[in-house]
């Protein structure tokens, strides 16, 4: 049996395409993508308004503000859904960038969004630079 060049240049595609998908996927079997290499971009797609009551959180009485420019790691982790990781990122975010101006520039820190900040605001505090 023959087959003539359009035959064959299909064959070709048919055969390699299967062969292609092998080998990303290999790929990514072998190096995996890290969940943390990816952004979330704010405001990129818009949220749903949900029914849900705003979740404020006051400091209790007798303590005070964490000041976010001087806090250590583990002062930060003493905040609602800060463990050592989410602590880590705010210092190093703090030294590679200088302190902070204002309580709402945490949410440029990585996995601190707006939800996140509206808890942490009451609680926290910032020196001046």
């Amino acid at each position: 049996m023959t087959f003539n060049r359009n035959e064959r240049i299909a064959l070709l595609v048919l055969c390699g395409a299967p062969l292609l998908g092998s080998g990303v996927s290999l790929y990514d079997y072998l190096w995996p993508a890290h969940i943390e290499d990816f952004q979330v971009h704010h405001g990129a797609v818009p949220v749903p308004e949900t029914n849900e009551e705003t979740i404020t959180v006051e400091p209790a009485v007798g303590t005070t503000h964490i000041d976010i420019n001087t806090a250590s790691i583990k002062e930060l982790q003493r905040l609602p859904r800060v463990g050592p990781a989410i602590a880590q990122r705010i210092i190093d975010y703090r030294t590679a960038n200088g302190p902070f101006r204002a309580v709402d520039d945490l949410t440029s820190v990585r996995r601190i969004g707006l939800k996140n900040l509206t808890r942490l605001k009451p609680l926290l505090t910032v020196s001046p630079p």
